[in-house]
């Protein structure tokens, strides 16, 4: 089967799948072609394999998205193509979510650990574990806050604070090609 997105969204969600009998979560396709305007957003946990994906397209042209929305995600291509209007957008937790978020005044989001403190010396969190590993992280990274809030337009709506997600975990393999033209932003 092929996935063509032009102009448009899809959603593919953990109940969802192609596989045969229904495997919750894998969806697998020839190709995936992704272009002018579109987006394909893939959530929680999923396992999205083709032969070839192409994401965006020449410089001048409308941008296409691949957002990898929560839970560890991966792709296993032979031959994936982000051209310059191409982009993959990553967030793990939402803002004030998740094992390690904040509960300290600014701190940040995180990788599988716990974030930035904005009221320490260094601006880290110093003595503190993680719950995931950093060279192969299996979770997503968890939500930033203020003063432990959950929602930092809340806290600060005057000033339209935003506290960041926290960095999703997506693993990337291209057995054979790799063209990068485009951007990879899985930092939350």
């Amino acid at each position: 089967s092929q996935l063509f997105l032009s102009q448009s969204i899809l959603s593919l969600h953990s109940t969802g799948s192609t596989e045969e009998p229904n495997v919750p979560n894998r969806y697998s396709f020839q190709s995936i072609s992704i272009e002018d305007n579109s987006i394909l957003e893939v959530r929680n946990s999923s396992m999205l394999s083709a032969s070839l994906c192409t994401v965006g397209g020449p410089k001048g042209s409308d941008p296409a998205f691949v957002r990898v929305l929560g839970g560890r995600t991966t792709l296993s291509t032979d031959n994936l193509q982000i051209h310059p209007t191409g982009i993959f957008h990553g967030s793990g937790y939402r803002s004030g979510k998740g094992p390690g978020f904040g509960s300290n005044k600014y701190d940040g989001g995180s990788f599988g650990g716990l974030g930035g403190d904005g009221e320490a010396p260094l601006k880290v969190a110093l003595g503190e574990t993680s719950y995931d590993s950093l060279r192969r992280p299996i979770f997503s990274g968890s939500g930033g806050a203020i003063n432990g809030a959950a929602s930092c337009k809340a806290v600060d709506a005057a000033n339209e604070v935003d506290c960041s997600s926290g960095g999703a975990a997506f693993h990337l393999t291209a057995t054979k090609t790799l063209l990068l033209d485009g951007t990879i932003d899985v930092s939350g």
